[in-house]
């Protein structure tokens, strides 16, 4: 019984940690909302909203998938082989997404500049502020990622919690001493991940003189490559949204549904943070095909995030005029829409994990290409009768449409299965 206890305890000291540490630096960026709403205006948010909605494109590609591929590997590697492979991935998260990061900005400048000249924002300096601490935040990506594979709870927290900090430390500083707008918010950002980068690598920097010969390139491409391609499409979801309504070409519209879009997007961080503890849960039930535990353990999932969203939509009057200091309360309808998202994204992401887990991995290429494929062609469409708000539900619904294609995809692996049996 005393065994059980502690164990028990350690559990949930570790669920608490690991919640806090997400927890914590969201608590920090609502605080400073209404000084950084007084600070900003309309085409500040538009500005940062735009070349900012790139990013779930291109942090894939960036970072490859890298991270993903330790994790897999974690338990399977002896300790000397674990320590070569962190060592690879940890060079390349600094060597080649840096050489990913340059191609990426002179493509979207010349997609941006050239190819889309009616663009109602300047290139530069927003897109180099805006993609470059995507590069850098791959080291510290990969360090929380390690610290928490090995139950290293306390220094996750810790080091989360810094970096949440110093964030918004720089935001305040760039942004509401040094008022320097979209600017500051951007800079801020990069300030950030740059310190970080800068200290992890002086504090690790042994890694770099690990001879890391003879540890195969070839199937971390193999394994890398296709989750790249579909997280890439990911965007679709997520960016595509911000990136078409700019083209709409009304900034202070623009603007408000930037600024609804953030703060509903709290919503979002909220409940990736209580998949991440059920997560555990989740795949012991499907490893021991317990129908009960794993349907036990979605209901409790995504009954606390409904009833999070609920709460959110009721009260979002007050909570926009608080976090914007009565400055943008017309975004409130954005906020509530996107709060939604938490719903939809939770729904997918489970149907995503469930057919990694019982090895149908290519479904989420598939899955995200054909859905890709169906918001491309429904936003036009939409936008033209419902401008942005109907750019603002068709986002909140997109990780349904992911959803759905997923679930026909696994029926149809299901029949084949039993057909063949």
């Amino acid at each position: 019984m005393i065994i059980a206890a502690g164990k028990i305890a350690r559990y949930v000291r570790g669920i608490s940690l690991y919640f806090g540490a997400s927890a914590i630096p969201l608590m920090l960026s609502v605080i400073i909302n209404p000084i950084i709403a007084m600070n900003m205006s309309p085409r500040d948010y538009a500005i940062t909203g735009y070349f900012t909605s790139f990013n779930s494109l291109l942090t894939p590609l960036i970072q490859f998938y890298l991270i993903g591929y330790y994790l897999k590997q974690f338990f399977r590697l002896k300790r000397s082989e674990r320590i070569k492979l962190y060592a690879l991935i940890f060079k390349n998260l600094i060597y080649l997404s840096a050489i990913i990061t340059i191609f990426a900005m002179a493509i979207l400048y010349i997609y941006i500049d050239l190819i889309h000249p009616t663009a109602i924002f300047p290139v530069l300096p927003y897109l180099i502020l805006a993609i470059a601490p995507l590069s850098l935040a791959g080291i510290y990506n990969l360090r929380l990622a390690d610290l928490r594979i090995r139950r290293k709870n306390g220094a996750y927290f810790r080091l989360s919690v810094a970096h949440g900090i110093t964030g918004m430390l720089a935001t305040l500083l760039l942004v509401a001493v040094f008022h320097l707008g979209a600017i500051g918010k951007l800079s801020a950002t990069l300030t950030v991940e740059l310190i970080f980068f800068t200290t992890l690598i002086i504090a690790a920097r042994r890694i770099l003189s690990i001879d890391t010969h003879g540890v195969p390139m070839r199937p971390i491409i193999l394994f890398c490559a296709p989750l790249v391609a579909g997280a890439m499409m990911q965007y679709f979801a997520d960016g595509y949204t911000a990136t078409y309504l700019e083209s709409l070409g009304n900034v202070t519209e623009y603007g408000l549904y930037i600024v609804g879009a953030s703060i509903g997007s709290y919503i979002m961080v909220f409940s990736c943070a209580v998949s991440a503890i059920f997560q555990p849960d989740f795949y012991h039930a499907i490893a021991n095909s317990n129908r009960i535990a794993l349907l036990k353990t979605l209901t409790t999932e995504f009954g606390i995030i409904i009833l999070v969203v609920t709460t959110f939509i009721i009260l979002a009057p007050y909570l926009v005029n608080v976090l914007t200091a009565g400055r943008y309360t017309a975004s409130t309808y954005y906020a509530r829409i996107t709060s939604l998202g938490a719903i939809t994204s939770a729904i997918f992401y489970r149907i995503n994990s469930f057919s990694i887990a019982t090895d149908h991995k290519t479904f989420y290429l598939f899955t995200t290409i054909t859905g890709s494929l169906a918001i491309i062609f429904s936003m036009p469409l939409v936008t033209r009768y419902y401008g942005y708000i109907g750019g603002a539900y068709l986002r909140a619904t997109s990780y349904l449409i992911f959803a759905i294609i997923n679930i026909i995809l696994l029926k149809i692996a299901y029949q084949r299965k039993h057909r063949i049996q």
